[in-house]
C-alpha cells in the first residue's frame, strides 16, 4: 500500500489534482485527501471502507463535484492499494 500519492481525476469542475495519505486509526485504515477548488482554497475530506469494501467519503460539507467523484477516488485508492 503506498502511504502517500496524487491522482488527476476528471471531475464536474475540470481536471482536479487530488493528494492522498493513507492513515492508521483504532478505527482501522482511511485515506486523508486533499485538494483546491476553482478559487485555489483547500479542501480536505476522509474516505473510510465500507462495509461492502468500497472507499466511501465520510459525511462533511463539501462541493458536489467532490461527492461526484467518489467512485473515480475509491478506484483511485483500490489501484494504489498493493
Amino acid at each position: 500500500m503506498n502511504g502517500t500519492f496524487k491522482k488527476i481525476i476528471d471531475t464536474d469542475s475540470g481536471n482536479k489534482e487530488f493528494d492522498f495519505q493513507v492513515s492508521f486509526g483504532t478505527d482501522g485504515i482511511i485515506y486523508i485527501i486533499d485538494t483546491t477548488d476553482e478559487d485555489n482554497k483547500q479542501i480536505q475530506f476522509q474516505m473510510k471502507k465500507d462495509e461492502n469494501g468500497r472507499w466511501k467519503i465520510l459525511p462533511r460539507r463539501l462541493p458536489d463535484w467532490v461527492w461526484n467523484s467518489e467512485l473515480e477516488l475509491n478506484d483511485a485508492i483500490e489501484e494504489n492499494a498493493v
